[in-house]
This record gives C-alpha cells, structure tokens and sequence, in this order.
C-alpha cells in the first residue's frame, strides 16, 4: 500500500505543477468522497455529491475526488471527477482512488494535501452526516489536517442531501462512530454495518479492559516444589 501511495502522491505533484497561474498559498482544497458505486457512470449518490462539490468551488480551487472502485470496476474517484466536468468545472482536479471506506479516504489525504501546499482551508463534501463522520474521523488521526477543515457552506449541504432512509442509516453510521471510536475502520450503512457492529463493540472493549498476561501454567513437579518452599 505504500508504493501506491506514493505513486499517487507524485501524480499530484505533477498535476500541481501543470496548473496555470494558480499558486498554492490559501486557495481553497475541495474533498469530494464517494459513495459505493457500480458505474460505468455516476450513479444518483455520487451525482449528487458532485453537484455539491461543484457549488462549493471557485476559480483557483483545488477538486479532489475520492474513492476507489468497491462495488464496481470503476473507481468512485473518477466518476465523480467525470460528472463534475460535464457540470462544467475546469479547474484543477486530483483523482483518488485506491480508497475503499471512509476510514481510507481521510488515510489518504495527507500525502495530497502536502502535495497540493499551502494552508487554505479544506472542504469536505459529501452526504452532511457522512461529511461530519469523516471530520470526526479526521480529527481523530491528524490533528493538523483536522485544523484546517472548513465547514460546506449551507447551500452546498442543501444539495448534498439524501432522503430520509439514508438520512437515518448516516444518523446511525455517524453515532456510532462518536461513541465506538472502534468502529470507524470497519464502518458501513445498512446489513454490511449491523454485521460489522459485532467486532466493532469488541474491538472498543478490548481497547477499554486493561491488558492482562495469561497465567502461565504450571507442571506438577513445579506446582509441589512451591508448596513444599512455603512450608
């Protein structure tokens, strides 16, 4: 996972130094995480969540799009880049795509972020309750990154929203997250996540209970030894 990493780390700086005109300073980063997708093209999730990700942006913004290929051969990342052009935006984009759950898109940033240089701030785009699980994702593992995170302004959330059912699978999803900090790794919505809950609550008690060695065992010989010695 390392090498690929890198290779995609120095796809970004390539792609940084193609820009034109656009020094790095305080221009804007826009993250755009994808959503589990069969493509070939984007389907009603990821459209949305571009759409989003387009509304947010500005002449000079940086896009990155996030995501690899789940449940398709497809990754997420270039889907959602594809549609973003055909809404029209032009700008400089960056395309991730060996991740495969939110835990792995925020796991992924760093090295991007470094890449892209600057400290303007970074806009997390996605479903609302799926963008607050990955900032709290995020200040959990880099704090400095976490720092720099910006709100989506209301209109962009507005047209990021999903309808109720998986409005209440995020609530959920987002919940645990808070409460279980075990559970982020392994995370999903829906019959993947409630068969995920299981080693997520043991994972949070292994992490609770203090670390206790077995006993080692002793042989008979060792075990009379001892006894005749408190005698």
């Amino acid at each position: 996972m390392g090498d690929q990493w890198r290779r995609h780390v120095l796809a970004a700086v390539r792609a940084l130094r193609r820009l034109d005109g656009h020094g790095a300073g305080h221009r804007r980063i826009v993250v755009v995480l994808g959503h589990a997708d069969a493509g070939p093209s984007a389907g009603g999730a990821n459209r949305r969540r571009a759409r989003a990700a387009v509304a947010a942006l500005r002449p000079g913004d940086l896009l990155i799009c996030s995501g690899g290929a789940v449940v398709g051969e497809r990754p997420e990342a270039e889907m959602l880049a594809e549609h973003a052009r055909g809404l029209g935006w032009r700008g400089a984009t960056w395309t991730e795509t060996a991740s495969r759950s939110t835990w792995e898109n925020i796991g992924a940033l760093p090295p991007l972020i470094e890449a892209a240089g600057g400290d303007g701030p970074i806009i997390l785009v996605s479903d609302p309750l799926h963008a607050a699980k990955a900032g709290l994702i995020a200040r959990r593992r880099f704090p400095a990154l976490a720092r720099r995170l910006a709100p989506m302004p209301p209109r962009v959330a507005a047209l990021a929203r999903p309808g109720p059912v998986r409005t209440v699978l995020a609530a959920a999803d987002l919940a645990l997250t808070s409460a279980l900090p075990a559970w982020a790794p392994r995370s999903a919505t829906g019959a993947a996540g409630i068969r995920a809950l299981p080693g997520a609550v043991a994972g949070q008690w292994r992490c609770r209970r203090p670390c206790q060695l077995p006993r080692r065992r002793e042989s008979g010989a060792a075990m009379e030894r001892g006894r005749q010695g408190r005698q």
